[in-house]
């Protein structure tokens, strides 16, 4: 009777750990599957002080500079990819002005072309400044840069912007 509980418990256990994230591809946390996104991209993120989202190839991903990381002010939220869900991983330890750069994730169905084609923005909400710091260019190797600055205020702010090519 014991071995039998015993066996049931490791069971259990190996089904928790799969359901709770054993099969997940690094795109939307807790073992969700990420649907590609494509242009025009909606971007809707929680924002406390300046932080870059970076777009190479299919990649995007967070470098955050200043205060807390995107989403992780409080209770963690999602960074929002055309309605997708997509919970960046950051490295361990204390995430504040750590100059780091988030999980890469591998979300855009069409890449960002490498033929130096530019971008344009549309600001939604938020109540600080959002700009190409850097269009896509043989220089940065078609890497596009665009930064959020909620510097001035206090606490964290939802931004919401649309990218799409010029």
């Amino acid at each position: 009777m014991i071995k039998f509980l015993q066996a049931l418990v490791v069971i259990g256990f190996s089904f928790f750990i799969f359901a709770c994230g054993g099969g997940d591809d690094g795109g939307g946390g807790g073992g969700t599957t990420f649907n590609k996104v494509s242009f025009p991209l909606t971007v809707k993120a929680q924002i406390d002080g300046r932080s870059q989202l970076m777009l190479s190839g299919s990649l995007i991903w967070w470098h955050h500079i200043d205060w807390e990381p995107p989403g992780l002010w409080g209770e963690e939220q999602p960074t929002f990819l055309n309605e997708e869900k997509w919970y960046p991983v950051w490295p361990e330890g204390i995430l504040t002005d750590c100059d780091c750069d988030s999980s890469k994730i591998d979300a855009l169905a069409t890449p960002l072309r490498a033929d130096a084609t530019m971008i344009s923005l549309n600001v939604i909400a938020g109540r600080g400044e959002v700009t190409i710091v850097e269009q896509p260019n043989q220089n940065n190797d078609y890497t596009a840069t665009i930064e959020f600055d909620d510097n001035n205020s206090v606490g964290p702010d939802w931004y919401e912007i649309i990218i799409s090519y010029n």
